[in-house]
């Protein structure tokens, strides 16, 4: 029985997402952002609020909603307004698999007025 249960938490183990995370800055720690709040992304812009970078985030998944609402999930986590350079590519793994990897940094605005 021990071994089945190993088998089954390792399976689903694989199935999660893969997400690096790489803090930035000052290493402070900051509340989450509730979910009420949206974390947009930002692939060529910039807002025009100050903020400071707090974190690298890539994540990799065999689903492409998955790797996304994961990437802005860790954003939340680590207390994100918004995601800076966001980037969106494909891995190929082997000849029929393919893993989908989100990325950007994570940024926290300095005023929470700059928050939509």
């Amino acid at each position: 029985s021990l071994g089945i249960t190993s088998m089954s938490l390792a399976v689903a183990a694989a199935c999660a997402p893969a997400v690096t995370l790489t803090p930035l800055g000052d290493q402070g720690t900051y509340p989450a952002t509730p979910d009420s709040v949206a974390v947009p992304l930002y692939a060529t812009t910039r807002p025009e609020c100050p903020y400071d970078e707090i974190a690298a985030i890539t994540v990799e998944d065999a689903k492409e909603d998955k790797a996304l609402s994961a990437l802005i999930a860790k954003a939340r986590a680590v207390g994100a307004h918004a995601i800076l350079g966001y980037n969106q590519s494909t891995r190929s793994v082997g000849e029929i698999s393919s893993t989908y990897v989100r990325s950007g940094t994570a940024i926290r605005y300095r005023s929470t007025e700059c928050m939509r």
